[in-house]
């Protein structure tokens, strides 16, 4: 039997390594009361060691707050003709086929002129 080269056994290690950091990343997201657990106690901690008194609640609520807006998109604002330009982009289609007609209206009025009196 033909021993594998190496940069099959590389491409096949890199892809395992790839599933195994997902399926880790999974399992962490999967398990959040440990994780906001683990994140307000390390805040707790912090805060101790800066010397800084904090409510307990306070950290919890704070915890709680983040973990329940983590994975919220919030667009950033966009400037006047940056939503001009996305406008634009958008309705490209309608667009098109307005600048369609015109030409072709044009072209009509152009031959219209040429054979008429």
């Amino acid at each position: 039997m033909k021993k594998p080269l190496i940069s099959e056994h590389l491409g096949a290690m890199a892809l395992v390594d790839e599933m195994r950091h997902q399926q880790l990343q999974l399992q962490e997201h999967l398990d959040l009361p440990r994780r906001q657990a683990e994140v307000a106690e390390r805040i707790r901690t912090h805060y101790l060691q800066q010397g800084i008194q904090c409510d307990d609640e306070l950290v919890e609520q704070g915890v709680h707050d983040f973990f329940a807006r983590r994975l919220e998109f919030e667009a950033p604002d966009l400037a006047w003709y940056e939503k001009l330009l996305a406008r634009i982009l958008m309705a490209r289609r309608s667009l098109a086929h307005l600048v369609l007609v015109a030409l072709l209206a044009s072209a009509l009025f152009e031959l219209a002129g040429l054979i008429g009196p």
